[in-house]
């Protein structure tokens, strides 16, 4: 299961980073919850549905957040990044540990390109 994991990240890397080459030069990304990433971590259409409504109420509380005047910008940032650690947490409340465990083979695919380029 381990070599199979391993070869799954590997050919992950190589063929993002092949996909991401624009330009000659691959940009760096950011993990986000995409059918794309969804359906390679083994999440159901049933299940992406929910996630994407958790997303969606997400998207209308920062939404409020950033058109709330009485806000600083200081608060606005601190209420955002409160909002976004809020939002993975309910995501990953919904998931099994199988997927969970993709899910973070998946990030640290991300990570490992993101390290490489300079």
């Amino acid at each position: 299961m381990k070599k199979v994991s391993i070869l799954f990240v590997l050919l992950f890397i190589l063929g993002v980073s092949v996909a991401s080459a624009q330009d000659g030069k691959p940009k760096k990304e950011n993990f986000s919850w995409t059918k794309k990433y969804m359906t390679e971590a083994g999440i159901d259409e049933a299940l992406q549905a929910k996630i994407d409504m958790a997303k969606k109420q997400n998207d209308e509380e920062v939404k409020v957040v950033k058109e709330n005047t009485a806000l600083s910008e200081e608060e606005k940032k601190k209420q955002l990044g409160d909002l976004g650690k809020k939002r993975q947490t309910v995501i990953i409340a919904m998931l099994s540990s199988e997927q969970k465990g993709k899910v973070d083979e998946i990030k640290a695919a991300i990570k490992l390109r993101n390290d490489a380029i300079k």
